[in-house]
């Protein structure tokens, strides 16, 4: 966002990258809470040294937003990737979810962790043929 001042830039640094907190930015910095409270309050000095600190640390964020302003905070192509990876786990989830009646309850509470925390959901061939032999012996 142009017209937004670079300290409120790395302020919003701070609260997406460590939910609002100055102090676990600060440890990540290797500064002090009072050095972080002066590079987020507005009108404060920031020189080079903690720019290309930021930038190191998070490396997704986009370096021409953070110094100037233009462009977006987090470039599209890191933004894409997790997109990408998110549509590609719930396209696998949705893949075997026809299978759920047949799973042990320890695939299903495996299955379960992976829907409710985002994660992939690792299964193998064997285990797709039992939940295949089942569905059709079940007639579904």
């Amino acid at each position: 966002m142009i017209g937004m001042s670079i300290n409120s830039r790395i302020k919003q640094v701070v609260d997406i990258k460590c939910g609002g907190s100055q102090r676990e930015f600060a440890k990540r910095l290797e500064a002090t809470p009072q050095y972080v409270a002066k590079l987020v309050k507005d009108g404060g000095s920031v020189g080079l040294e903690p720019i290309i600190k930021i930038l190191q640390l998070f490396p997704d964020v986009d370096a021409r937003w953070l110094i100037l302003g233009e462009r977006e905070m987090i470039e599209a192509g890191a933004i894409n990737e997790v997109k990408y990876f998110l549509h590609q786990n719930i396209q696998e989830m949705l893949k075997i979810e026809q299978y759920l009646p047949f799973m042990t309850d320890e695939e299903l509470t495996e299955y379960r962790n992976a829907a409710t925390k985002f994660t992939a959901y690792n299964y193998n061939d064997q285990q797709l043929k039992r939940w295949v032999n089942l569905a059709e012996k079940n007639g579904k």
